[in-house]
Parts: structure tokens; sequence; C-alpha cells
């Protein structure tokens, strides 16, 4: 299912990297940034996590929560969160129920056949479940315009 901006989505359930049953969407604050990502210990992906690590430096407390969703396990989400010093929680997709229902899901990654994968992809809700921005890679090497989120956040 695709969602169009304006859409309202289900806030589901998935496992953070400490193994605890975590919202999708927080309702703590007035919006939550979910950035999809193919896979931990990636070059690409270390990059663009930490850049949007970076934000939580630009932000004013409580306006906006911050989460990182792939298809990797907890464990492996927990390992590489440590390893980057990322301050936001990492969801694990396992079953890959979560890409589906955004429609971000990504086919046979690195040439892995019948491997699927997170594309690259920003979304952002607020705290009502309604989508307020996305941005969707043409595929998982397709980096968004982390300046242009961070000024999107900001004028929230």
């Amino acid at each position: 299912m695709s969602f169009k901006i304006g859409d309202k989505v289900e806030n589901i359930q998935l496992y953070n990297q400490d193994k605890e049953i975590t919202d999708l969407i927080s309702d703590q604050t007035g919006f939550t940034l979910i950035a999809f990502f193919p896979g931990a210990f990636t070059s690409l992906c270390s990059i663009g996590m930490n850049q949007i690590d970076a934000y939580l430096d630009d932000l004013e407390d409580n306006k906006i929560t911050l989460v990182g969703v792939s298809v990797d396990s907890a464990f492996a989400l927990a390992h590489w969160k440590e390893q980057n010093n990322i301050r936001y929680n990492l969801l694990s997709d396992f079953d890959r129920k979560c890409v589906a229902k955004f429609d971000v899901a990504f086919n046979n990654l690195g040439g892995m056949e019948g491997y699927i994968s997170a594309n690259r992809a920003i979304m952002i809700v607020d705290k009502e479940c309604q989508l307020v921005y996305q941005s969707i890679g043409e595929n998982p090497g397709d980096e968004p315009d982390y300046g242009k989120i961070l000024e999107i956040i900001k004028s929230l």
C-alpha cells in the first residue's frame, strides 16, 4: 500500500535494539521521523543514520522522535547502534510487515535473489498517525537530501 501526504498510517509495534516492543509512532512528541534503511554495518547506512542522529543536536526537546527501521535482527541493531553511537531507537522489522505496509520493501538487495530489505526512505508522521512528509528513494543507494529534511523538521 502506498501512502499519500495526509493519509492515516497504522502505528505498529516492533522490537527495538534492546528486544523491547516499541511503538513505531511516538505519542510523546508532536512528530515521528521514521528512517527506513537497508542494513546495519553498511557504509551508506552508517553515514545516513549518523546524519539523522546529528539532528538531535539541532532540535528542540519533545518536537520529534527519531526511529530507524530495517529488517536486521535486534541483536545486529544493538551492536551497530553501539558502534555508531546512535542515540535513537533502531527497530527490527524482521518479519518485513512494516516495510510492506509502507511500500518500501526492496527485492534482491545486493544481487541476492529473494532477499527483501527496506529501501531507503524517510517518513514523518504526527502523533495522530497522519503522514506529513515522505521521501522514498528509487533504490537503496538513493540518499535523501538530509539538509532539506532537517529544514522540514524545523518548520513543523
